[in-house]
């Protein structure tokens, strides 16, 4: 089986994302074609110190502690309107369902282009999503994210993610391993859950060394002011 790049513009979808061991990431490149209102991040204290943050292109990072949080970061995307990108980090709460209901209602209205970004090391999907990037595969992780794909439910008048069986998957990430790619899944512009490759350099955003070294300081200090008693 032969995989063909992936090309889709993702703005305005929803997208699972799964981090390369402690190096969380963000397919930028395929969602970089508009200009949003808002890129709002939402993660915890666990993740403080995390690359994800170290962006430096969030209008704002939030960390919800107690349920009257979600209804605030609510009340920030009605406010916003237009193109907003949400994300999601690794260990930050859990979402609400009806914070779930609201994102989708603010779709529905037609005044908002959403797109959100779930970005983990679990194998059990938040969401349905509308495309899931894996990094270069590792032998441990093959049986269980075959098993997360054969999750994928039918929609959009096809069926459940059935393309392979156990054996053909596992070939198919060694070939990917050997050309130093990950694979995305996918149904856009699809008439079943299909499957594509992506190359993780693409995503990186080309910071300079001293930006992120900046970056990294302001971090060691905000630790430092946190952990260390005077």
């Amino acid at each position: 089986m032969e995989l063909e790049g992936f090309g889709a513009s993702l703005v305005g979808r929803t997208i699972y994302v799964q981090a390369s061991g402690k190096e969380a990431w963000i397919p930028w490149e395929f969602i970089s074609g508009t200009q949003y209102n808002c890129k709002l991040l939402i993660t915890s204290d666990s993740n403080n110190y995390r690359c994800l943050e170290l962006e430096n292109t969030w209008t704002m990072i939030v960390r919800p502690l107690v349920a009257k949080d979600w209804s605030c970061i609510a009340t920030i995307l009605k406010g916003m309107g237009g193109s907003i990108l949400l994300a999601f980090d690794e260990g930050c709460p859990k979402v609400p369902e009806s914070f779930h209901t609201y994102l989708d209602s603010i779709v529905q209205e037609g005044r908002t282009v959403l797109t959100r970004v779930w970005v983990g090391l679990q194998v059990e999907l938040p969401v349905v999503p509308d495309a899931i990037f894996f990094p270069v595969l590792i032998q441990p992780e093959v049986t269980n994210i075959y098993n997360m794909l054969s999750k994928l439910p039918a929609r959009n008048s096809h069926g459940p993610f059935s393309s392979m069986s156990l054996q053909e998957w596992t070939a198919m990430v060694e070939a990917t391993v050997q050309s130093n790619v990950g694979i995305v899944v996918s149904d856009i512009g699809e008439t079943k859950w299909s499957l594509f490759w992506h190359k993780l350099a693409d995503s990186d955003q080309g910071e300079n060394f001293l930006k992120k070294g900046v970056a990294w300081l302001k971090t060691a200090t905000v630790f430092l002011e946190k952990h260390i008693s005077p």
